[in-house]
């Protein structure tokens, strides 16, 4: 009513998904590859449209080369052209349609150049590099004609040291975490997974079942293939129904679900905490300077922040709102900064355009003292210390008492 007249919106963080693409590369590929899939999805000319960028390390280093992982990725050629993990025409459209949405909620604070008012930050990872390009796009439509004088700045980190997506790599306990929630799904799966399992082995040749852990009851790989071929328009293999596809995307999402709790309900604070609090922290601190910024100066009020499902799935876990449906591709997360007439700040956090009550927090606008106490048990007080596995702290305070027994 009144009240949301008189506020004023002074600052958003977004954090996005990447938008539609080929299948991850993995153990499961020679699998699908051989299928007659053909991937004839990425135009070259559709992303050499996109605007220029500037891609940079975090202190303004040049940009850390491409993980082992996707450079191998990047150098396959799949049937039909494309690579595993390839960002595809459909996927730059969606995103540029992204963008075009965040102009006509956030347009006041976009301005007329990206590089006045936005801070981007993406992984290490050609997908999400193009998604927050063609983002730019949608939202500065201008900007491609624009940006080859003056490229987009957009900054990244190796995939080592990334943590605006968890990182088990770096984070011992996360990798122990859901090493746990594996075997505590295994044990106790949820719903029809066994029955979908059995269906899926009359079905799929032998060889598959084992690649895409079928027999492990897992569903996730499966599920992104699936996806994939569906958002492209093309034909589901092995006799796969439409309702049994909808099945193993449920049950994807459940499992992942399952995984951001670490198993049973009791771990999913510090599974939270190590494996996305770091990012949830950087926005908070971000909006904070959006607050303390003088109305006519020239802070940046918006942040963009193009990652991965496995981003967006532990935010709203965070958050209290992860409903075990797995966010489609181009999904998003706004965390709005209002403030009112008499100087007071409010946040309102959107999933997908869809106002969000945080846990925590009463109703869809959250003080920004109370957003700021409710993500206080998400934040990590010393990451590199709730990343030590059990063991390595049970070695180390053993180490601790018996140089107490020296002294």
């Amino acid at each position: 009513g009144m009240q949301q007249r008189e506020d004023k919106l002074v600052g958003v963080a977004v954090v996005f998904r990447h938008g539609a693409r080929t299948p991850v590369f993995g153990k499961s590929m020679p699998s699908w590859a051989k299928e007659g899939m053909v991937w004839d999805v990425c135009s070259p000319a559709v992303a050499a449209a996109l605007p220029a960028i500037d891609l940079q390390g975090v202190n303004g280093d040049p940009p850390p080369p491409l993980s082992g992982t996707v450079a191998t990725e990047v150098n396959m050629r799949l049937p039909g052209g494309a690579y595993p993990g390839q960002l595809s025409d459909l996927g730059i459209e969606q995103m540029q349609a992204l963008g075009r949405v965040l102009r006509r909620k956030y347009g006041g604070l976009l301005g007329e150049d990206p590089r006045d008012t936005v801070t981007i930050r993406t992984t290490n990872v050609p997908r999400t590099i193009a998604s927050a390009q063609a983002v730019v796009a949608g939202a500065f439509p201008s900007a491609s004609a624009s940006t080859a004088a003056r490229p987009v700045v957009m900054t990244t980190m190796a995939s080592s040291e990334e943590y605006i997506t968890p990182n088990t790599k770096k984070c011992a306990r996360l990798a122990e975490l859901w090493g746990a929630a594996r075997e505590y799904w295994d044990i106790r799966p949820d719903g029809d997974a066994k029955a979908t399992a059995e269906e899926l082995a009359r079905l799929l040749p032998q060889e598959h079942l084992k690649n895409f852990k079928i027999d492990e009851l897992n569903f996730i790989i499966l599920r992104d293939l699936l996806v994939a071929l569906d958002a492209h328009d093309k034909p589901l293999p092995w006799g796969i129904t439409e309702e049994l596809f909808t099945r193993v995307e449920r049950l994807g999402g459940l499992q992942i679900q399952n995984l951001m709790r670490g198993g049973s309900w009791g771990h999913e604070i510090e599974c939270c905490r190590i494996a996305i609090g770091k990012l949830l922290g950087e926005i908070i601190d971000g909006l904070d300077k959006m607050k303390e910024a003088p109305p006519a100066s020239n802070q940046r009020r918006v942040l963009f922040y193009s990652a991965h499902d496995t981003t967006v799935v532990p935010v709203l876990t965070s958050l209290g709102q992860f409903d075990g449906v797995w966010p489609p591709f181009a999904s998003y997360v706004s965390f709005e900064l209002w403030e009112s007439k008499d100087g007071r700040h409010s946040i309102r956090v959107l999933y997908n355009g869809k106002p969000l009550v945080v846990s925590g927090c009463h109703s869809a606008r959250c003080s920004l003292e109370d957003f700021r106490q409710a993500m206080q048990s998400i934040r990590p007080s010393n990451y590199d210390m709730e990343c030590k596995s059990l063991a390595q702290r049970l070695m180390e305070s053993q180490d601790v008492s018996r140089n107490d027994a020296f002294r």
